[in-house]
């Protein structure tokens, strides 16, 4: 594996906004990941992680246009390999690196301090979709702050809470955008909750621990409508095939993920979507979807003539041939 930059970046790498894994650059609004601090084996596995992704890295001079070698290296020759790189990279602190892809070389007792104050941070960790499409490049930040990020090709991001933040507020929001769809603003508890929060730009936004993410449980109740319990009604979870029909007495019983919705449909009733959250009884009361006319053998009036129900309907047609 070799690595090209044909078309250098010549924004200004000290004036990104710093992130977790590298800077947020405001002139493309993107995460440019920053591969100067990885081996050659770290930056073959990222490539393979993140394979087929649209990526903005920035690298040393010594790291591009040369094949990179994954090894695996005893302890004692990695300790001496850091070493000597270590002291390398202090021998070079002075020299001139402003081009996006030359070596950035960062002061370790900074680095250190800066990674033991992210470690007092709070986290969350989360998820960009619209419908079951995940989106990525979209703009995450904490409104009142400059921390900002942008989710990766699978949707998932994280961002900081700064300390100083989470001692004197209980909540912070968190700002969404993603171009094309209006900004999305959700409230997010500050406590060490290891939340996941997961938006989505189609649907309601929920918030949930990441104890709760790919939970699944079973899900029982009753479908009727004001005629009593519906024999054959339909329960599926919302964007799946996966559901189940009533019984003689309208129940029904369904494994279903956590954060699910589920779709309630009978023929000649208004289908009704439920949201899951906490609940493990589920009772459904479906609407009558009312037809304005009557039919008649050999034309339909189109004069109003009275409210039908599915039911009566029937009742009515029947009658016509007796």
């Amino acid at each position: 594996m070799k690595v090209n930059l044909p078309e250098p970046c010549h924004e200004d790498w000290n004036k990104m906004d710093a992130q977790e894994k590298g800077r947020f650059c405001g002139s493309c609004q993107k995460l440019v990941i920053d591969f100067t601090q990885m081996s050659d084996t770290e930056i073959i596995n990222y490539f393979k992680e993140y394979k087929g992704q649209n990526t903005c890295g920035h690298f040393k001079k010594d790291q591009i246009d040369r094949k990179l070698k994954k090894q695996e290296t005893p302890h004692r020759k990695l300790f001496l390999k850091e070493l000597a790189a270590a002291c390398f990279a202090f021998f070079l602190a002075s020299t001139d690196a402003k081009a996006q892809g030359g070596a950035i070389l960062i002061n370790q007792q900074h680095q250190n301090s800066e990674t033991e104050n992210q470690g007092k941070k709070i986290v969350i960790n989360g998820k960009i979709v619209n419908g079951k499409e995940s989106l990525s490049n979209a703009i995450i930040s904490i409104k009142g702050t400059e921390q900002k990020t942008v989710s990766l090709e699978d949707g998932l991001f994280s961002i900081y809470i700064p300390n100083e933040i989470a001692k004197n507020q209980e909540f912070v929001t968190l700002v969404v955008k993603f171009e094309g769809f209006e900004t999305k603003e959700i409230e997010i508890t500050t406590s060490p909750t290891n939340q996941f929060v997961e938006v989505d730009f189609k649907e309601k936004t929920r918030t949930y621990s990441k104890e709760q993410v790919g939970q699944e449980r079973t899900i029982t109740g009753v479908i009727s409508s004001i005629d009593g319990s519906l024999l054959g009604a339909t329960v599926q979870i919302k964007g799946t095939n996966q559901g189940t029909t009533t019984d003689m007495e309208g129940n029904y019983s369904l494994v279903v993920p956590y954060g699910s919705t589920l779709v309630v449909r009978f023929i000649g009733y208004e289908a009704q979507e439920v949201e899951i959250e906490e609940k493990t009884v589920i009772d459904v009361k479906l609407e009558n979807r009312y037809l304005e006319g009557m039919f008649i053998v050999g034309g339909i009036s189109s004069k109003p003539y009275r409210w039908y129900t599915p039911r009566n309907l029937w009742y009515k047609v029947k009658n016509i041939f007796r």
